[in-house]
């Protein structure tokens, strides 16, 4: 299990070693360990902006070790992110070549629902006081969406958070 130190120290070791400029966004637990709404989380799931993304997944693996997803630009969890997401994620600093965001708890929590596995839901009831639905629902209408992941997000905000999108 990886928390917050766990998360810093691998990408400060994984900028202080590599040559190749990278910047990534925390997604999933990942990002909610980084906003301290979760302590810990099994594996580390990032989106890679800059730099390809399957040499940031083989460097990080060799460099630091344990789980890692890896999504490409504009994508977490095969969902398509909206065109602006980049602005509504929060820096965490750049180690070495290393740039670290998070993505926003709204995506984050939208991400997850899309997914919405037994994980999934523990950490949605994880963000229910950090965010009000409103946001959520906002935030929602700035997806395009398959009817079945737009199905998954209804439901699992339903069950979660007590609300109809």
């Amino acid at each position: 299990m990886l928390d917050y130190n766990d998360t810093i120290s691998g990408i400060r070791r994984m900028g202080d070693t590599v040559e190749e400029y990278y910047k990534v966004v925390a997604a999933g637990g990942s990002a909610l360990v980084l906003y301290n709404i979760k302590s810990q989380t099994r594996d580390v799931d990032y989106i890679v902006e800059t730099g390809r993304a399957i040499d940031f997944k083989e460097k990080y693996q060799k460099i630091v070790g344990g789980e890692i997803d890896v999504s490409f630009s504009g994508l977490c969890f095969q969902v398509r992110l909206p065109d602006n997401y980049l602005d509504l994620c929060v820096d965490f600093g750049t180690f070495g070549n290393v740039r670290l965001q998070a993505l926003g708890i709204a995506d984050v929590i939208i991400t997850k629902a899309s997914r919405f596995n037994d994980r999934d839901k523990s950490d949605l009831d994880l963000c229910r006081s950090h965010i009000g639905f409103d946001d959520i629902a906002k935030r929602v209408r700035d997806y395009k969406l398959h009817p079945n992941y737009m199905n998954n997000i209804k439901r699992g905000i339903k069950e979660v958070f007590g609300y109809d999108i």
